[in-house]
C-alpha cells in the first residue's frame, strides 16, 4: 500500500477559533495546491475546542511535499492548538526519519479492501 492516511488532532485553546479557522484556511489554500493529496477535510466540533483533520495522500513523497507546503501556516496553528498525529501505512525511509523527529509513530497496513 504507498497511500498515507494521517489523522491530526488539534486541541484549541479557549477563544482561539477564529484566528484557527483563518490558519486552517491557509492550511487548505497550501494543499488544495498539491497534486498527491487525496483527501484533506477539516471537522471542528461543537464546542469549538477540537479539530480532526482526515488526510489520505497518494505517497510518502506527497506527505513530505505536503509538510513543506504547510510548513508556515501549520506553525501558527501550533501556537494556539496542541496537535497530536496518527499515521496509517507503510512510509519510506525518508518519511520515518521526519516522523520519529517529531515524535510520530506510523501504523502498518494490514489488510482491508486495497489488499
Amino acid at each position: 500500500m504507498e497511500k498515507i492516511h494521517i489523522i491530526a488532532r488539534f486541541k484549541l485553546n479557549t477563544g482561539k477559533i477564529t484566528e484557527f479557522q483563518k490558519g486552517a484556511e491557509k492550511c487548505i489554500a497550501a494543499t488544495s495546491t498539491e497534486s498527491g493529496a487525496l483527501l484533506y477535510d477539516w471537522f471542528i466540533d461543537e464546542q469549538n475546542l477540537e479539530c480532526t483533520v482526515v488526510e489520505t495522500y497518494k505517497d510518502s513523497e506527497a506527505v513530505l511535499i505536503h509538510a513543506e507546503n504547510v510548513n508556515g501556516p501549520l506553525s501558527k496553528l501550533m501556537e494556539i492548538a496542541d496537535l497530536s498525529l496518527e499515521v496509517f501505512g507503510d512510509p519510506s525511509v525518508e518519511l520515518r526519519k521526519v516522523l520519529k523527529d517529531m515524535n510520530v509513530t506510523a501504523k502498518p497496513f494490514f489488510k482491508g479492501l486495497q489488499g
